[in-house]
């Protein structure tokens, strides 16, 4: 089956996207495959960029990145009161093996992130998963100094179908280290 995308239009709390004509989704057996799926604001300053096939019963490898996404269209999207956030989001990801055993690698930043009386003026990380282990490190920077890291290690089974438990046996270890931060958002 294959559905192949005229236009399509989202408008969010900052701006309104328009996906680029021609965009195809392909649903085979094996994997989802993403042809030319890219959602630009109308000013052209954040883009969403996905390509690849999303793996499901066959190995298949899915990229994707984000260039500026404010966080007040992803709050409205996720239909939470936009007020009290701003900066904007930026990363990449990308996904391959099979559905069942996914491999997953993720960067992100955000820059003058807002979230009430919480400001940063960027927080960075990477997110890694395989083998049934999702680790990943978190950093909040302020001036050039990082001030916050936080660094993960949880047993998880994030494979792209239902299964019975997502959170599996074993240690789960998260540190944190803080230096002269604010605690608002906690």
């Amino acid at each position: 089956l294959a559905v192949r995308f005229d236009s399509l239009a989202l408008a969010a709390a900052e701006d309104r996207w328009t996906l680029a004509p021609g965009a195809t989704v392909t649903l085979r057996d094996s994997a989802i495959a993403l042809a030319g799926l890219t959602l630009t604001t109308t000013d052209g300053r954040s883009r969403i960029t996905l390509g690849g096939a999303i793996p499901r019963a066959g190995p298949a490898t899915v990229e994707g990145n984000l260039e500026a996404l404010p966080l007040q269209d992803v709050w409205a999207v996720l239909q939470r009161d936009t007020a009290a956030v701003a900066g904007e989001l930026s990363g990449t990801l990308r996904a391959a093996g099979t559905g069942g055993a996914p491999e997953i690698e993720a960067s992100f930043s955000m820059r003058d992130a807002v979230f009430s009386e919480y400001r940063t003026p960027l927080v960075d990380g990477t997110v890694n998963y395989r083998d049934r282990r999702m680790t990943g490190t978190l950093n909040t920077w302020r001036a050039g100094e990082r001030i916050v890291t936080v660094a993960l290690d949880l047993p998880l089974d994030l494979a792209f179908h239902a299964v019975e438990r997502r959170r599996l046996p074993g240690p789960i270890t998260v540190r944190a280290q803080a230096v002269g931060v604010d605690l608002s958002l906690l």
